[in-house]
């Protein structure tokens, strides 16, 4: 594949943001990856989609080879395997050939939120992979041509001991977790880039097992971070009723933030995209 530019335009649907800042049966996406060409920016607001407790999937718009989405915040109880967020790519009924990307969840407890976000204009992505409690670390491709987020998430958070993440190792992207409880569960798919254009390291915070922590991730110093994109890469702690994270532009720069008005211990981490980026 040759080397081709494309810009990264975020598309974001208004709604009600995190403090810090009926579940819906979707059929599975077809493991293959997704080759994009270069295509016009195109934004459509400022914030992300939401799902919650008891809502529908949200539709966030046709999964073309240049439009790619994922998870930017998780908020509420993860209690055990009942307990899931995802955005996944799912035939268009009635229109054979298409795909569109979905935001949805399922959940037993209340107050369960997720919220994705978008970009336009990618040179293509992969399927989705997914890794479950117990099972080896999942191969998600080399490191130098590719940076690699979270989808989905599911299972029994109770500590330290529970953990979802993307390392490198050895030139590659992998996919595992711990867990001392049940369920556990994740999902990740990859955006294609060069690394000049992708976070050399993950940026990591927790809250040191109580409150709130954030941490400026995006912007790459210009203060703007309209052309940046960042997403979640590790999930690590107690998701309880009153925990929340985001990986959120706040102003124009990009935060990865955490708040947990429940003791317990909770962290995040977070990749981002820079500007222009380059497709090898």
């Amino acid at each position: 594949m040759s080397h081709r530019n494309a810009t990264i335009s975020l598309v974001f649907r208004v709604v009600a943001p995190l403090a810090l800042l009926s579940s819906c049966a979707l059929a599975e996406e077809p493991l293959d990856e997704v080759e994009g060409d270069e295509a016009q920016p195109y934004n459509l607001g400022s914030s992300p989609w939401l799902w919650k407790t008891g809502d529908s999937g949200q539709f966030m718009g046709y999964a073309t080879s240049d439009y790619f989405c994922t998870l930017v915040s998780i908020r509420g109880p993860f209690y055990g395997a009942g307990e899931e967020v995802r955005v996944n790519r799912a035939p268009a009924i009635g229109e054979p050939g298409k795909y569109k990307w979905y935001l949805s969840g399922d959940s037993q407890q209340p107050g369960v939120m997720a919220f994705a976000a978008c970009i336009r204009s990618v040179l293509g992505y992969t399927g989705e992979t997914l890794w479950s409690q117990g099972e080896p670390a999942k191969d998600l491709g080399p490191t130098n041509d590719r940076v690699c987020f979270l989808s989905r998430i599911r299972g029994h958070f109770m500590g330290d001991g529970e953990q979802v993440r993307i390392r490198k190792s050895v030139g590659r992207w992998l996919l595992d977790g711990t867990s001392q409880q049940s369920g556990v569960r994740a999902g990740a798919r990859c955006v294609y880039s060069s690394p000049d254009f992708m976070s050399a390291f993950e940026h990591y915070v927790h809250n040191g097992g109580s409150g709130a922590a954030s941490l400026q991730i995006g912007g790459n110093g210009d203060g703007n971070g309209d052309d940046d994109f960042c997403g979640i890469t590790r999930v690590k702690g107690q998701l309880g009723v009153q925990s929340e994270f985001a990986v959120w532009p706040i102003n124009g720069p990009w935060f990865v933030s955490i708040r947990s008005d429940t003791p317990g211990p909770l962290g995040v981490g977070a990749r981002c995209l820079f500007h222009e980026f380059i497709v090898p």
